[in-house]
């Protein structure tokens, strides 16, 4: 009798941990195709809960990723709801995940600086900064964003072990870029290089501290194989 409970909470252990998310991917998928997002983000969010109860890094990133998404298709977040849950899955996370979380972050950040320059340029009161930086991202100045994005992708690369041992096929499913089925044996850590200086390589100020790391790299990545 001991062994057949023993037995019992195993099956129930491994049954817990071993979930399959492919249904549940399939009505997302499906419910995406017909434009139901506001029924998808109902399934999202069980997804996301399923996945972080199941402790699925790779499915609860994905779904988390996937809740963005659709949150920006019913414009039912802003940059700061945006920035609030991606520090709070950088605190819970750690590995490439952490990572993955830190690469959203960044590009989030960047994408706010963006749309805040016509702001910034209508309102010099904005540039004055304080000390301490403001919990609300409207409050940011130029140079707080600067510093945030700056620390947090130096922190990024800080971690270059680990984004070069992980091949991107490892967080495929977590990227959104069209040419990934060719990089699929490249680093993350190549991904995310080479990502950064197409994307920012015209903001000298955000290379500039990652020029001796980041000078091997060209835009060639996407035409690798």
């Amino acid at each position: 009798m001991k062994h057949f409970f023993t037995l019992l909470a195993f099956l129930c252990v491994a049954t817990f941990y071993g979930q399959d998310f492919s249904k549940e991917w399939q009505k997302v998928y499906e419910l995406e195709k017909k434009g139901s997002y506001k029924t998808l983000k109902k399934n999202i969010d069980d997804l996301y809960s399923k996945a972080d109860k199941a402790k699925n890094e790779s499915e609860k990133a994905k779904a988390f990723l996937f809740q963005l998404k659709n949150e920006n298709v019913l414009k039912e977040t802003n940059y700061q709801k945006k920035i609030d849950r991606l520090q709070q899955e950088l605190s819970k996370s750690k590995g490439i995940y952490k990572e993955v979380y830190r690469w959203y972050y960044i590009k989030t950040l960047m994408s706010a600086y963006d749309s805040k320059q016509y702001s910034w340029s209508r309102n010099s009161l904005v540039e004055n900064t304080t000390a301490e930086l403001p919990e609300n991202i409207d409050l940011w100045s130029k140079d707080h964003l600067r510093n945030v994005v700056n620390e947090q992708v130096n922190l990024l690369f800080k971690e270059d072990q680990l984004l070069k041992e992980t091949k991107v096929v490892t967080i495929k499913e977590l990227i959104f870029y069209d040419e990934i089925d060719h990089n699929l044996n490249q680093s993350v850590f190549e991904f995310f290089a080479v990502s950064f200086i197409n994307d920012y390589t015209y903001n000298s100020f955000w290379i500039k501290p990652l020029t001796n790391e980041l000078s091997r790299f060209d835009s060639s990545f996407s035409q690798q194989k």
